[in-house]
């Protein structure tokens, strides 16, 4: 019995011994993909190749603070506008104070004897303050401010704000004693209700929790720069093989759970959002202003509906809060103008509301407060304002390599000047704003130069250009003229250092003397209110 018993055992052991080597393998098999995978991607995430440098590629936007760390850490210059926003140890952030005469919050720069009623603020994100290349009489608190009659409109709007941001701006300023407001409009932004949970974007940022009930507020006062806070809270994200491995996984298995519709986390999204909906409408009863809502949307959802917009138009409705809904705003005003809802929205990957949208909006909020202010019919905002010629007009397209990039579309352009002078009438005006686009310039990191503009040979603006964005896009001046200088009915403005420096410029040494010069993407005079 006993040699028939080790007979029949030696082919089990024969083949465990097998199943075993065969697991070994494959164990050690699938550790040198993953090992390889990671330092294929950790190549490539380093040397920028392909777009293996995108953050979404490994882990969900919406659903912890990974995503906006790695962002920051690897596309820095994209993670919020440089030297457009400042830190600010309540806010997180705020617009840098008189970047371009525009984002410092006031739409109506220059001091006047106009009585301010009504008294409007807006708050928001970059959907309500509005965007590149959208020129700043075509956002929605200039165009409104334009339209009302003795009446000024305030823009408290920042970039990248969610919800909490919004309420912690929105109840600084309705609260202030010394400045009492009639109106304070509030712009939400479907992916607001997703920013509430973030503790940093672009930067370190206060957050709400939830404590016995009620809201806490965390993380402040905001002390440390964006790089010494992901020092002590780096990303969580120890292997970008098996990162990526799970994202895709999570995709094709779990489907929306790892989308823009993500629904990680919504519980805690909604109920602090909600408490904040609650508390802005308690401070502006208190504050005796009359509070409206907008909601917002991305041109991918104006078709469908998400839990979002159902969570926040419930919630208004619930509140009984005054409120427009832009998105079947957008939706008739397409069917009834025979447009395409495109047509409304910047293309990828900018994805706001261009200068039509805006003003289909703008002009939503005029009727609105028409009916509580006894106003008019709805003016022509553009009246007021008149394009100045260029010149020579063309498409800028600069190719190939040796540091040139392709701008494209439409800019006015001269051959290496070192100032332009254009001569315009003036429009019948109280004050006078000159709007100006100018394109992004190529320049030395320690470059001293600076970018002038003359009015009637007195200079109303000067800014270092190290202190101008340096990237393709054009870039918004919003020029106040005082009345003194204006004194005719014609104007010279002229650019000092107005154009895009060649790549020669750049790098001394190289054999390029292409002198194309870009001054100006459009000039515009705008007339104040008498």
């Amino acid at each position: 019995m006993a040699m028939n018993h080790s007979r029949t055992e030696r082919p089990s052991l024969g083949r465990l011994r097998r199943v075993f080597l065969r697991t070994v393998l494959s164990a050690i098999g699938v550790t040198l993909c993953l090992v390889g995978g990671e330092v294929f991607l950790r190549i490539g995430i380093t040397l920028g190749v392909g777009k293996l440098d995108n953050p979404a590629n490994y882990v969900a936007p919406f659903c912890d603070d990974d995503y906006h760390k790695l962002r920051y850490l690897w596309r820095p210059g994209g993670a919020l506008r440089t030297g457009r926003h400042i830190q600010h140890p309540w806010l997180g952030w705020v617009p840098a104070e008189d970047f371009s005469g525009f984002e410092s919050g006031s739409v109506a720069p220059i001091p006047d004897s106009r009585p301010a009623d009504p008294r409007i603020v807006l708050f928001g994100d970059s959907f309500a303050a509005g965007v590149n290349p959208t020129r700043p009489f075509e956002r929605i608190a200039a165009r409104l401010d334009a339209m009302i009659p003795q009446g000024k409109v305030i823009n408290y709007a920042v970039a990248g704000y969610g919800v909490d941001q919004i309420y912690l701006r929105f109840t600084d300023v309705i609260t202030d004693s010394n400045d009492a407001h009639q109106v304070a409009i509030v712009g939400i932004f479907l992916g607001d209700i997703d920013r509430v949970l973030e503790h940093f974007r672009a930067g370190p940022k206060p957050y709400f929790e939830i404590e016995s009930g009620s809201l806490a507020l965390k993380g402040v006062p905001v002390r440390d720069t964006p790089e010494d806070w992901l020092a002590k809270n780096p990303p969580r994200v120890f292997s970008f093989s098996w990162a990526l491995a799970r994202k895709r996984f999570g995709e094709v298995f779990l489907g929306e759970l790892y989308g823009f519709e993500t629904l990680c986390r919504r519980a805690e999204k909604e109920e602090i959002t909600s408490h904040l909906l609650k508390r802005m409408t308690v401070d502006a009863e208190r504050a005796g202003a009359q509070l409206i809502f907008v909601v917002f949307y991305g041109q991918p959802h104006l078709v469908g509906e998400s839990w979002r917009e159902t969570f926040l138009l419930s919630e208004l409705e619930a509140l009984k809060a005054s409120f427009i809904d832009t998105k079947p705003l957008l939706v008739e005003a397409s069917r009834d103008r025979n447009d395409e809802l495109e047509d409304y929205y910047f293309g990828p990957p900018n994805g706001h509301l261009n200068d039509r949208g805006n003003a289909l909006v703008a002009d939503a909020f005029y009727d609105l407060l028409a009916q509580s202010f006894d106003w008019g019919p709805r003016p022509d905002p553009d009246a007021s304002r008149q394009t100045v010629s260029l010149g020579q007009q063309g498409d800028l397209e600069i190719g190939g390599g040796e540091g040139w990039g392709f701008h494209g579309s439409n800019f006015s352009w001269m051959v290496e000047p070192s100032s332009s002078i254009f001569f315009s009438e003036v429009p019948p005006h109280g004050a006078l704003v000159v709007h100006l686009e100018v394109v992004g310039s190529l320049r030395q990191p320690e470059d001293d130069r600076h970018l002038s503009v003359r009015v009637n040979d007195e200079q109303v603006y000067q800014r270092p250009l190290a202190e101008f964005p340096t990237n393709w896009g054009a870039f918004n001046l919003r020029v106040p003229v005082p009345r003194a200088l204006v004194q005719g009915d014609s104007l010279s403005v002229t650019l000092e250092l107005p154009y895009l420096l060649t790549p020669s410029d750049v790098r001394p040494g190289e054999n390029d003397s292409r002198p194309r010069g870009v001054a100006l993407k459009s000039m515009t005079l705008q007339a104040l209110r008498r």
